[in-house]
């Protein structure tokens, strides 16, 4: 049995968004198929990335806790293999692919990068969880605009935090010494 799978994400943001991975997915099982002449059984997304429980286990010293936890994890999501989904898939691909090679490609609007994508128990951003894992993204105005958002509101932030006079007496007594003898 053959079984294509992808790792290195948390699981409930596969089960949230299972039609990108479907839609990826499709793509390299019938590049699969195709290069090794081998029908594909099943595709699936192995969610490698700990769940909650299990982090809270690690860090707890009973190894009974951890064993649960690790027993509860399920991290395989089997993603149903589609061929016509995937013949749409590889469509959208070359119109995506024509229109950069045409200069007809607009990355998504700031608004986009901003959205809290659904699934994700952080409440990450389009942006942060996307857009920062794409190789355009230093020529992306787009994204330039919602890294400077990011960093300008850590800098607000901060503010709280800095004493704005941060050498009192060097600012108290300061021009004193025209006055000295």
């Amino acid at each position: 049995m053959e079984t294509l799978a992808l790792s290195r994400i948390h699981v409930e943001y596969v089960r949230h968004n299972i039609e990108l991975y479907q839609q990826q997915l499709n793509v390299y099982a019938h590049i699969w198929q195709e290069l090794r002449q081998q029908r594909l059984d099943g595709t699936a997304v192995i969610a490698t990335d700990f769940p909650h429980t299990v982090k809270e286990a690690l860090a707890n010293p009973d190894p009974l806790a951890l064993q649960a936890a690790l027993d509860a994890w399920e991290p395989l999501v089997p993603i149903a293999y589609d061929s016509v989904e995937k013949d749409h898939t590889l469509f959208e691909f070359g119109r995506v692919v024509d229109a950069i090679e045409n200069g007809q490609f607009a990355p998504p609007p700031l608004e986009r990068l901003q959205e809290t994508i659904p699934g994700v128990w952080t409440h990450e951003r389009f942006g942060t969880r996307v857009c920062r894992n794409c190789d355009a993204r230093f020529s992306c105005d787009s994204y330039r605009r919602f890294a400077r958002g990011i960093r300008m509101a850590a800098e607000r932030a901060m503010t709280y935090f800095v004493d704005p006079y941060p050498d009192q007496e060097d600012w108290r007594t300061a021009g004193l010494e025209q006055f000295s003898s």
